[in-house]
């Protein structure tokens, strides 16, 4: 049985979809190959929507995070449901959506059965299938469900039925004994004009140029990287690590500072993952030189984003602010860390409007304003002209 037929028979039942449930996930991994550019950037939608730990908990170990039809619809955007509810079939977007946060969960779990994000190429050969349709609702090949076989059991004389369908072939087989020398020879006449023919000769280099294009596109597509991510999450003396690397080495030299500096027990790597797509981690060295600032770090968020980016949220303590601005010279840091008063607001107030810019989704809007700085005259309610 293939991947996720067992899947689409249950949501077909769950959500009384009839047979629209394998277009539904073919539509869902259209998406995700077409749009999100894979796996993983399918999964820094949800991210986007502020669903980090969800999202994570769908590819690490354990227990799958449930998603709200509300969450859904906020990561996946109103135009892609419009889209994957057209390609479904024209199902009702309340019931596509239901559908799509039950299926999200587990399709994801699936597809990283060992924690691993996989390639883009590993993921095509995963769901291949599901993209072209060659697999039904019950794990048939599109095209055969219910068809009689051949002969039964004991080989006995073929049904009337398959009886037809034997001479159907047969007869397509003659066809194609005079089409195909038919089909050649106007190949060979088309391909020796283009050699002789001297107008046409621009217009098949032309051709020529337009697939070598074509192809170093596609290239140039399956060999995208993304940023590496790293987030810290402190909670009571504890610390769970989050994020994306490129490699197990990345991984292993993280673990071993963290734990080196914080202690072994204090320390979780569950939300941590590789993915062969991520961008080499460059800071890695200074990551370390970070960290035995963060001990004692009662609560709070850092996360090192890309090659130049720090986002942090909740208590950070000044030594640690006063340490990092040290060594991650040219980063782009939260407003918070560059004092207080005017400079302080009009940095956090160039940043909010920077993520105003890029946000899509009502989460990311409420993130860019929660950057933002307003300091009120005394006894004043008026939002000041700056």
């Amino acid at each position: 049985m293939a991947l996720f037929d067992s899947l689409i028979s249950e949501v077909n039942e769950r959500f009384h979809l009839g047979d629209k449930g394998n277009a539904l996930l073919s539509a869902l991994f259209g998406l995700m190959i077409n749009k999100a550019g894979g796996l993983n950037g399918f999964l820094e939608m949800f991210r986007r929507a502020g669903l980090e730990q969800t999202a994570n908990s769908w590819v690490s170990s354990g227990a799958n995070s449930a998603l709200s039809n509300q969450q859904t619809e906020d990561a996946l955007g109103t135009d892609n449901l419009s889209d994957i509810t057209t390609q479904a079939g024209g199902l009702p977007t309340a019931t596509a959506i239901s559908a799509l946060s039950f299926l999200i969960p587990t399709v994801i779990d699936k597809l990283t059965p060992n924690g691993v994000v996989p390639s883009n190429n590993n993921l095509t050969g995963m769901i291949g299938s599901y993209l072209s349709g060659k697999s039904g609702s019950g794990g048939e090949r599109a095209g055969t469900a219910g068809m009689p076989d051949r002969t039964d059991a004991a080989g006995e004389m073929l049904t009337d039925t398959a009886r037809r369908n034997t001479v159907t072939e047969k007869d397509d087989g003659s066809v194609l004994r005079w089409i195909l020398p038919l089909v050649l020879v106007v190949l060979l006449g088309f391909i020796g004009y283009q050699f002789c023919g001297k107008p046409n000769q621009n217009v098949a280099m032309a051709n020529t140029n337009a697939i070598t294009a074509h192809a170093n596109s596609n290239i140039a597509v399956a060999t995208a990287k993304i940023d590496p991510r790293l987030s810290i999450r402190a909670e009571n003396g504890k610390y769970s690590v989050t994020g994306i690397v490129s490699s197990e080495a990345e991984k292993n030299q993280i673990m071993e500072s963290m734990r080196r500096e914080l202690g072994d027990a204090n320390t979780d790597f569950s939300g941590l993952k590789i993915d062969q797509n991520a961008k080499p981690v460059s800071w890695l060295a200074k990551f370390a030189e970070l960290l035995p600032s963060l001990r004692g770090w009662a609560s709070g968020t850092l996360t090192f984003e890309g090659e130049n980016r720090l986002v942090a949220a909740g208590n950070i303590p000044q030594t640690v602010i006063d340490k990092i601005k040290s060594l991650f010279t040219g980063w782009t840091l939260p407003a918070f860390f560059l004092g207080t008063g005017a400079d302080a607001q009009k940095a956090a107030n160039e940043q909010a409007a920077q993520a105003l810019k890029s946000a899509s989704t009502p989460q990311q809007v409420v993130d860019a304003l929660n950057l933002s700085i307003i300091n009120f005259a005394t006894g004043e309610s008026d939002v000041p002209a700056d």
